[in-house]
């Protein structure tokens, strides 16, 4: 066995194993010349027993951050069985990280001194003491058992049986460490793996989306031979936690048409909806939240998504399509001429004298709330939010967002709560960068409120 099945090997047979020296301990009570060794196996009996109980905790430990369904996660810590699984395999190697081949080591290490101490004590294939007769110790075969034992093997050799317990406890000790080690250091990972990999991933798709962008507006502005303002609706998609490979990330992209036209001449455009990913989730917050928060980093400065949009920015297909709508939100694009530098310029005067760090974010955190409190910012509107003839401002959006910010954390689970206070608080980089272009500043977007909702999503799929 050179994968983790090995593991579940381990945890189904040393409870038996414990079971069976206490048969041990039982017997040479009761055969005056290996009486002496009593404390041998007495001693042998619980720190194996100590050391399957840590084994036992570090695996569930390991299990416990894959969000794996309740039954194969029953299978693979009560039963012992699955930990053959392809798919298991690959979490496992992402969670652990750089100590995943060390971690199969030790533990086909556990596994060889456990089938040596097997053969040691001569046990059946069913894990039992020879001397054992329906689960009860027969005395009569217990005797022999010991005695032609003594006299083949000139003796009882204890001190090789204290080495083997001595040797299995180090090796489940060691195996317990690596596993915390490896938990505790797995954020600090993937943030070191998206700054090598993970930026350029997200920073590919930003630019696939652009070049789509680039070639639907050529094809619907030069071939389309109705008079028509055609748009096109981008579905926006919940994107995997393990999202770094070794190879190029698919630019994979669900679109459909429409078509503003109201001529009488049959259309050109047609509404077209490739699925590429599945996001069931009982919980529609948790999809919707978990979607928007990747569509920031997908198609930022993009024209996809503006820089200062909403909840209301959000399309889904209609009814008569016959599918779920919290699984398909799109935004929608149209191909006009883009806005002149001037236009440009005030639109964005104000928002560059807000206290607002970044403004594709702070819209994230807005459209966070929302969803939370079921109401448009505007609805929560209060006299402190106005100027002092009683109008709105270029503050009052921020002051209505920073006060419900306030009490988030009393209706949402922490790791929503994180992702709103990181979108409408962000923390910079080491340059003080507040950018998205900025790798180090993307990465701190992602761990800081990307990951703490997918996290969420994926405890939701179960």
């Amino acid at each position: 066995m050179s994968g983790f099945e090995i593991v579940g090997v381990v945890l189904g047979s040393v409870p038996l194993v414990v079971a069976a020296l206490e048969h041990y301990v039982d017997g040479v009570a009761t055969v005056q010349q290996m009486i002496r060794y009593e404390s041998v196996f007495l001693d042998m009996q619980v720190s194996l027993g100590t050391s399957v109980a840590i084994f036992e905790q570090s695996s569930e430990e390991l299990l416990r951050g894959l969000m794996l369904p309740d039954s194969q996660l029953r299978d693979l810590v009560d039963n012992h069985k699955g930990w053959d699984g392809k798919e298991l395999d690959e979490k496992l190697r992402h969670r652990l990280g750089k100590d995943y081949a060390v971690y199969k080591l030790s533990v086909k290490q556990l596994g060889r001194r456990i089938d040596l101490l097997k053969r040691k004590l001569r046990l059946r294939d069913d894990l039992s003491a020879p001397f054992v007769q329906n689960g009860i110790v027969d005395h009569k075969l217990c005797k022999e058992f010991f005695t032609t034992w003594a006299r083949i093997k000139g003796g009882f050799a204890a001190d090789r049986y204290n080495t083997l317990r001595d040797q299995i406890a180090s090796d489940i000790s060691q195996i317990d460490t690596l596993t915390s080690k490896a938990i505790s250091l797995e954020d600090s990972r993937q943030q070191k793996n998206w700054l090598a990999t993970g930026s350029s991933h997200w920073s590919t798709l930003q630019d696939h989306a652009r070049r789509l962008y680039k070639k639907l507006g050529s094809v619907a502005t030069q071939s389309c031979p109705c008079q028509c303002n055609p748009r096109a609706h981008l579905r926006l998609d919940v994107t995997e936690k393990y999202y770094v490979r070794s190879h190029d990330p698919q630019a994979d992209f669900g679109l459909s048409f429409k078509n503003d036209s109201t001529a009488a001449a049959p259309l050109h455009w047609d509404w077209r909806d490739v699925r590429i990913f599945s996001t069931r989730a009982p919980c529609i917050q948790c999809i919707l939240a978990c979607t928007l928060a990747s569509a920031v980093l997908r198609l930022y400065n993009t024209p996809w998504l503006q820089e200062s949009w909403g909840v209301g920015d959000i399309y889904f297909i209609g009814e008569n399509q016959n599918v779920s709508l919290a699984e398909q939100p799109y935004v929608s694009a149209d191909f006009v001429a883009p806005p002149t530098s001037q236009q440009t310029m005030r639109a964005t005067t104000g928002i560059l004298r807000s206290p607002v760090k970044n403004r594709m974010i702070f819209s994230l955190g807005v459209a966070l709330l929302e969803l939370s409190y079921g109401r448009p910012l505007s609805f929560f509107l209060e006299s402190e939010d106005l100027d002092d003839q009683g109008k709105e401002h270029i503050l009052t959006e921020y002051s209505i967002a920073t006060r419900l910010t306030e009490t988030i954390h009393k209706r949402e689970l922490p790791r929503y709560t994180k992702a709103v206070i990181r979108c409408i608080y962000p923390t910079p980089s080491d340059t003080c960068s507040f950018s998205l272009d900025d790798d180090a500043f993307r990465s701190i977007f992602y761990r800081d409120v990307v990951l703490p909702l997918q996290e969420d999503y994926d405890a939701l799929k179960y």
